[in-house]
């Protein structure tokens, strides 16, 4: 439990960055549940309680997509640069080995305990070059290139004033 109290912030009563509603409004969008149901509210009903209480009640499939879930938040909120410290590492492969341990599927591979570094490695550059030239392509569209306007922002637009043409 020490390593998610670290990693959420659970200790202190509060979980991440997250009020009252928008702790409730992520229980309900991304688990499903009412985090602040009678079930959940524990000692103070801090939301690092109810937190707590949560993953004590729940099914372990439950827990590990709620736990994905703010795995996702907290990366998002970070940044990239965070991602790179040694310790930081460590408890990614440790959180994900948990939360694999209690579903068994989905999510991030957890890394290895070593310090395996993931490498992005770049397309050859004939390729970037054709998927660049393809998108610029795209971006020089305009609604005469398309014969059914159904992609166009102004598709709308277009339908509206055909109805009024017909209407009319």
């Amino acid at each position: 439990m020490r390593l998610l109290d670290d990693l959420f912030g659970i200790p202190s009563g509060y979980v991440l960055d997250f009020s009252n509603r928008t702790f409730a409004e992520f229980f309900k969008h991304e688990v499903g549940i009412d985090i602040y149901a009678s079930k959940y509210a524990y000692g103070s009903g801090s939301k690092g309680k109810r937190l707590r209480s949560f993953l004590d009640v729940e099914p372990e499939a439950l827990v590990a997509r709620a736990l994905r879930s703010l795995w996702e938040y907290r990366e998002i909120g970070r940044g990239p640069s965070a991602a790179n410290d040694d310790l930081e590492k460590r408890n990614a492969a440790r959180f994900f080995q948990l939360v694999h341990s209690m579903d068994g599927n989905g999510g991030p591979v957890p890394m290895a305990v070593t310090d395996a570094v993931p490498v992005y490695v770049a397309p050859p550059a004939h390729v970037s070059a054709e998927l660049n030239g393809r998108l610029l392509g795209l971006a020089n569209l305009t609604n005469a290139d398309s014969p059914s306007r159904d992609f166009s922002p102004t598709c709308s637009t277009y339908i509206r004033s055909h109805r009024v043409a017909r209407s009319g």
